[in-house]
């Protein structure tokens, strides 16, 4: 039997069709807004983080020649071991906080490499 008259059945399935599509261009759109915002935000992180380096790069030069004056000073007397012991830790950790940063920005950078679909070597 051949049905004439299905009760628009075919009608709305196809209304239920455009729906669906709508509904995915919709999906799509929503889609590619959050990985435009992902893109902008590795993009502002990895600029932060070379920031951070180049300040902390900075810190280390500068704690570089502080210590440099403090081991003179500790040399001919001038002051004690608690003060030049204390230059050195300082210094140490402006260096672990520049291999940080350092890493840190390398990871950013890394992040945009992804998103530009560029290999990722370590």
């Amino acid at each position: 039997s051949i049905p004439i008259f299905n009760g628009y059945n075919t009608k709305r399935s196809i209304n239920q069709a455009k729906i669906q599509i709508e509904q995915n261009k919709l999906q799509l759109q929503q889609s590619e807004q959050m990985l435009i915002k992902s893109i902008q935000q590795a993009f502002y992180d990895a600029k932060a983080a070379f920031k951070q380096y180049q300040a902390a790069k900075t810190n280390v030069e500068a704690l570089e020649l502080s210590f440099h004056y403090t081991q003179k000073r500790y040399d001919v007397g001038l002051i004690n071991y608690v003060d030049y012991s204390d230059a050195l830790n300082k210094l140490n950790k402006a260096k672990s906080d520049l291999l940080n940063a350092k890493y840190e920005y390398v990871f950013r950078i890394k992040i945009l490499d992804f998103y530009q679909g560029k290999k990722i070597d370590l």
